[in-house]
């Protein structure tokens, strides 16, 4: 069972919390390729269970390189906006000296989780139903 966990952090330690993640990723990409690579089909038993065993491997990075994804669009977007709220200041587009204080109405935490909300089924019971063992 998966479980989500959620935490703030400052708007520029995003790419470096993605890079960490996708760093896994390609870890554990690295050590799929060796599992692979080294396969025997001529035992059948055994080269079925480990197939097995790295499609629900691969499933796992693939919902982490998902996430890297969400991640980075939820970072481009608060980035844009806080980039199109700091040009509105400069020019003294709001109207008052108040408005020009308030941070724009964008809160990358919410955004985050109401995109982490979306909840997406578990690859790994869908591919035990599948019947393609």
């Amino acid at each position: 069972m998966k479980a989500t966990i959620q935490y703030s952090v400052e708007l520029g330690e995003i790419p470096f919390k993605i890079e960490e993640l996708y760093g896994e990723c390609l870890t554990q990409l690295k050590t799929l390729n060796s599992l692979a690579s080294s396969l025997d089909v001529s035992v059948p038993d055994i080269f079925i269970s480990r197939i097995d065993s790295l499609r629900l491997k691969m499933v796992d990075i693939d919902s982490k390189l998902e996430e890297c994804s969400v991640l980075m669009r939820g970072y481009v977007e608060a980035s844009q906006k806080l980039e199109e709220f700091d040009l509105a200041s400069q020019e003294g587009i709001p109207n008052d000296e108040e408005a020009a204080l308030d941070p724009p109405d964008f809160n990358l935490n919410e955004a985050l989780a109401d995109i982490k909300s979306l909840s997406l089924p578990d690859p790994s019971e869908w591919m035990n139903k599948g019947g393609d063992k």
